[in-house]
C-alpha cells in the first residue's frame, strides 16, 4: 500500500492509514481525537489517562486556561445578550432574572466547558501531528 508522504506519519501500529478526525466532531463526541472511538473523559470535565482504543496518552496535552476563557466568553456573550433582551422587550421584575439566569449559567458551564477542552485538546493534538510531519 502507498502512503502519500504527508500521512506517512499517521500510519497505525497494523499498517492502515490514520487521518485526523475534525477537532469539531471530536468536540461534539468527547471522543478521542486519533481514533474517535476512545471515550476522552473519565468524570464530567476530568480528562482520562488514556484511550481505551488505542492507547493515545492524554496527559501531555494542556489546555490551559483556554477551555475557561471560551466558556467565560461565549456563555457570557449569550446569558447577557438574553437578559438585555429580557429587559427591553418582556420587562421582567428583579426576581425573575435571579431566578432564571443563575441556574441557566451553572447549567451550561460544565457542558461548554467540557466541549471547549474537547476542541482545544483535538486542535492541540491536530497541530503536534503537522509539526511533527514538517520536522
Amino acid at each position: 500500500m502507498v502512503v502519500p508522504v504527508r500521512l506517512r506519519l499517521l500510519v497505525g501500529i497494523w499498517g492502515q492509514v490514520i487521518t485526523p478526525l475534525s477537532p469539531f466532531r471530536v468536540a461534539l463526541r468527547a471522543r478521542c481525537p486519533r481514533c474517535g472511538k476512545g471515550k476522552l473523559y473519565k468524570g464530567l470535565t476530568a480528562l482520562a489517562d488514556n484511550c481505551a482504543a488505542c492507547g493515545l496518552s492524554f496527559k501531555d496535552h494542556d489546555s490551559g486556561d483556554g477551555p475557561a476563557f471560551f466558556t467565560i466568553t461565549v456563555l457570557g456573550f449569550i446569558v447577557a445578550g438574553a437578559a438585555i433582551m429580557a429587559e427591553i422587550f418582556y420587562k421582567p421584575d428583579y426576581w425573575i432574572h435571579l431566578v432564571l439566569w443563575p441556574p441557566l449559567l451553572l447549567g451550561l458551564t460544565p457542558i461548554s466547558l467540557r466541549f471547549f477542552k474537547s476542541y482545544l485538546l483535538a486542535w492541540q493534538y491536530k497541530a503536534q501531528l503537522l509539526k511533527q510531519d514538517v520536522a
